[in-house]
């Protein structure tokens, strides 16, 4: 009886090894078919056959659906065949996947920008490219994926040359002066396009900070003729004459005004349509906290740039929280969070309207859209924790006047202050309504970072 027991027991043990050899062999099967196929899709690149490609890598997705090569491949592929918004899936796919692995996901957000320049977005194409820089430039890029750091520094060159002359051809110079400054630093030789760039940024400083040489002598002119006035015969039509040319000559000057205001004065001018140079403001605060066993300091930077009658806001935002625990005297923590936040508006923006340090109202046309990508890393104690993207909105409120960071906490909570709720990943702008950004989370609704609010003009 015995025997019997140990031989059906051997069998049973022999059917469970057959089949466990059968399903390892089957995956192995399909990851070697895949791979095959991702050979054959590279092939049919390098022949330009793309279609082929195409059909190559979607096998291969269908073998091993978390594929990044695979779809890599086949996004280039689309790309070449004019399928953006395609290429434009696979990409975002990839970056949505890739988020502890910087280099690979910098690739992605690579060919969602190329794909943008191919549409004749260079708005959004710079947006992305930035977002590239970023990763790139990060400690830990190209570690996860055994990437060298000659290599990072090969695609971070390449990137910047790209993003430089993207931001020149949208007048963002100094941006573009940035990207050139970094080239320098990593060996390029990039001094003659820096100066150039320097030159631009000069002449726009003198158009900024007074009248064209063409407006010059007509103002003049103006000014000077109400002087000449008296030499002439003082008959009543003649003083009646001067008079009026007197009062064109103020109201002239008061409407010159504005060009010789602070820079607070120009921040604040809403729904002005010259194109002006990039600008930047910054918000800072800093906050002592301390509880039972803890105490230090909580640091809030927002950085912002923006160039009235182009595309984007950029939002660069940094928050440093510094502590000491009162069981280890003398040991300092810190955890920071950076975060690059680009909107991209669909018609250009038309003015800026800042209400204290931490709020600031966008004026742009009635049907703009309104999009957004980002990237957060966090680091603690110097130790990089993760990153993650941003692709959409979070939600906002619509509403007839800004809300407070208290009332928008309240309005979470139940209180009527007569505004709408909406949630998307893009935003629509009517004319004449505002347009409050918020987050939730399981503290809460939130003004996001920048305290941003669009308004349709």
């Amino acid at each position: 009886m015995s025997e019997k027991k140990t031989i059906r027991a051997g069998a049973v043990c022999l059917l469970v090894s057959l089949l466990a050899a059968l399903f390892f062999t089957a995956c192995s099967s399909k990851a070697t078919n895949a791979a095959d196929k991702i050979e054959l899709g590279q092939k049919y690149l390098t022949e330009l056959n793309y279609t082929e490609a195409v059909a190559s890598f979607t096998e291969a997705i269908k073998l091993d659906p978390d594929n990044i090569q695979a779809y890599m491949g086949r996004a280039e592929a689309y790309m070449a065949l004019g399928e953006y918004d395609k290429a434009l899936a696979d990409y975002r796919f990839i970056s949505g996947m890739t988020e502890d692995m910087p280099y690979t996901r910098a690739l992605s957000y690579i060919g969602q920008a190329e794909v943008y320049e191919k549409m004749e977005q260079p708005a959004r194409a710079v947006s992305d490219y930035g977002l590239a820089k970023a990763l790139l430039n990060a400690s830990d890029a190209g570690k996860s994926e055994n990437v060298s750091e000659e290599d990072v520094s090969a695609k971070l060159v390449q990137v910047l040359y790209v993003h430089a002359a993207l931001c020149e051809t949208l007048k963002n110079y100094n941006t573009a002066l940035e990207d050139y400054n970094d080239l320098l630093e990593l060996g390029e030789n990039t001094a003659a396009k820096r100066d150039e760039v320097l030159s631009q940024l000069g002449e726009t400083a003198e158009d900024e900070n007074g009248l064209t040489d063409a407006e010059e002598p007509a103002a003049e002119s103006t000014a000077e003729e109400p002087a000449e006035e008296p030499t002439e015969e003082s008959a009543p039509e003649q003083e009646a004459a001067s008079e009026s040319e007197s009062q064109s000559a103020k109201e002239e000057t008061k409407k010159e005004e504005p060009a010789s205001s602070s820079e607070q004065e120009k921040e604040e001018a809403a729904s002005s349509t010259a194109v002006q140079e990039k600008q930047t403001y910054t918000a800072k605060e800093t906050t002592p906290w301390s509880n039972e066993s803890q105490s230090g300091t909580t640091t809030v930077v927002d950085k912002v740039s923006y160039q009235i009658g182009e595309n984007t806001i950029t939002l660069h935002h940094t928050y440093t929280d510094t502590w000491t625990n009162y069981a280890e005297p003398g040991i300092q923590h810190t955890q920071k969070i950076n975060a690059t936040n680009t909107y991209t508006l669909s018609q250009p923006l038309q003015g800026i309207e800042r209400q204290g340090q931490w709020v600031v109202i966008w004026d742009v046309p009635a049907g703009t859209v309104v999009s957004l990508s980002g990237i957060e890393t966090e680091a603690w104690d110097g130790e990089t924790g993760g990153s993650w993207n941003q692709d959409g909105l979070s939600g906002w409120l619509k509403t007839s006047r800004v809300l407070t960071p208290d009332e928008v906490y309240e309005w979470g909570y139940g209180t009527d202050y007569g505004c709408t709720e909406g949630w998307g990943d893009t935003l629509t702008v009517e004319k004449g309504k505002l347009y409050e950004l918020i987050d939730v989370n399981e503290g809460g609704y939130f003004l996001t970072d920048g305290g941003f609010v669009f308004r349709g003009v």
